[in-house]
């Protein structure tokens, strides 16, 4: 069995950005990209991509990374939710250990999933101390909800400078590490108890829009 395999799940039918995993960036494409970053990463055994696209799959063959076709059911939204995809894929693969690495996070390099694979295995494997890794980044701005402010207060003692706001974290699609299990038992690539793993927020930009496409390709210039 493998210690680690990185998992690309991407299917075809994204809406609000068609294609997106194909369309061209930088010298390539979002998924030959990731596939590339986490080839160069340390401590990775094996890659595999998911998807129910017939050129995706082309592509990530020809990078000789490991390939699945993803039945229709678990790509359509409706048929599976979520955690049934996650449970799926990770009963696919022959793994102790899973780094969920979507492909909408381009500017994150190799350096960072190596060092998620080094924190696993201290912290997670070694010492038990978490249940996984993920990639977060910090938030620091002021916030609302219906009944007014969540992290300040108004006027002059409520008020305060955004350096000096409460800790709160945006978890990026970046990568999800932790035990294949676990994935399986919590129908999700995460645990409550995940070691945060931050990112700068220069290269934090997780692709979900057309806008936000075209902010990752100015940031990669």
């Amino acid at each position: 069995m493998k210690k680690i395999i990185a998992l690309i799940a991407a299917r075809k039918g994204s809406r609000r950005l068609p294609n997106k995993h194909i369309l061209e960036f930088g010298d390539s494409n979002l998924l030959i990209r990731k596939i590339r970053q986490l080839k160069q990463a340390k401590g990775i055994d094996s890659i595999m991509v998911s998807t129910d696209c017939e050129i995706m799959l082309d592509m990530a063959h020809k990078e000789g990374v490991e390939i699945h076709k993803r039945e229709p059911e678990y790509c359509d939204e409706k048929s599976k939710n979520y955690g049934e995809l996650v449970a799926y894929l990770c009963g696919l693969v022959d793994s102790e250990s899973i780094l969920w690495a979507p492909c909408v996070c381009p500017l994150i390099g190799a350096e960072y999933y190596s060092r998620a694979v080094e924190i696993y295995k201290d912290l997670v494997v070694a010492q038990n101390k978490w249940d996984g890794v993920i990639s977060a980044c910090e938030f620091k701005q002021f916030l609302w909800n219906e009944h007014g402010p969540l992290n300040y207060g108004l006027g002059k003692v409520g008020h305060r400078q955004s350096q000096n706001l409460p800790d709160w974290y945006i978890i990026i699609n970046a990568f999800f590490l932790a035990p294949r299990k676990k994935m399986i038992e919590w129908q999700f690539h995460y645990g409550l108890n995940s070691y945060r793993l931050l990112i700068p927020k220069s290269l934090s930009i997780d692709i979900d829009d057309d806008v936000d496409f075209k902010i990752a390709q100015a940031l990669l210039r």
